[in-house]
C-alpha cells in the first residue's frame, strides 16, 4: 500500500470512494482526529522486485484515475484512513473500496475470532509481522525490506463489512486494544457514516 496525507475534505474522500465517509473529529469521546491519509494498493500477491517497480505508479494512482487503472492487473483498490490519537496511544480507521483483502481472506488466518460490528459480522484477526528499521527512499519513508528483521510485532485488526465497502481498525506498534474496546470504537464509528 502507498499513501499520502491528505487534506481532502470527507465530501471530497466520499466522492472519490463511490460512498458516504466521515470521519469525525472525536470517536468513542476519547480519541481526537489527527490525520487523514489516501492510499492505493494492490490485492494481488508480487514479489519485492515487482512492488519496488509498481510503487511510483500507486503513488501516482492516488491523484490519477487513468494509472490507477492501468494497475487493474494487480487488483489495484483504493483506500483512506483516519489517524485518531488520545495521549500517545493511536488507532487507524481505514475505508476500503472495491478489490481490497476481503472478509474471506482474513478468515484463513490462523487466530481469528468473530464478533459483530452494528449487527454485522466482524472478524479479529491476529497479525504477526516482522519489523524492519524505516528508511527515507526519495522522501518516501518505508521498511528496508533489503536488511533482517529486527524483531516480530504481534497486533489485531478488527474487520468487517457493512453495504459493500470493508472497514477495519487497527493500533500502532505496543499500542493495543481488547477486542470489546475496539468493538465500541466502531460501532462509534460507525454512527457518524
Amino acid at each position: 500500500v502507498c499513501s499520502r496525507s491528505t487534506t481532502l475534505s470527507d465530501e471530497e474522500l466520499s466522492t472519490k470512494m463511490g460512498f458516504n465517509v466521515a470521519f469525525p473529529e472525536k470517536v468513542y469521546g476519547e480519541y481526537n482526529l489527527d490525520s487523514k491519509a489516501d492510499a492505493v494498493g494492490i490485492n494481488k500477491k508480487v514479489n519485492e522486485e515487482i512492488s519496488e517497480q509498481l510503487e511510483p505508479d500507486m503513488f501516482k494512482a492516488i491523484d490519477d484515475e487513468t494509472i490507477f487503472n492501468s494497475l487493474s492487473q494487480y487488483n489495484a483498490y483504493r483506500n483512506i484512513f483516519a489517524v485518531y490519537t488520545k495521549e500517545d496511544n493511536t488507532i487507524f480507521i481505514s475505508v476500503y473500496s472495491l478489490n481490497a483483502p476481503t472478509l474471506e481472506e482474513f478468515e484463513n488466518r490462523s487466530t481469528v475470532a468473530e464478533t459483530s460490528v452494528i449487527g454485522v459480522k466482524a472478524l479479529w484477526v491476529e497479525v504477526v509481522s516482522p519489523n524492519y528499521k524505516h528508511i527515507n527512499d526519495n522522501g518516501v519513508g518505508k521498511a528496508d525490506l533489503h536488511t533482517r528483521p529486527y524483531g516480530i510485532s504481534t497486533n489485531h485488526i478488527l474487520t468487517w463489512d457493512y453495504n459493500g465497502v470493508r472497514y477495519d481498525i487497527s493500533t500502532y506498534q505496543d499500542f493495543e486494544l481488547t477486542m470489546e474496546e475496539t468493538v465500541k470504537i466502531a460501532e462509534a464509528f460507525m454512527a457518524a457514516q
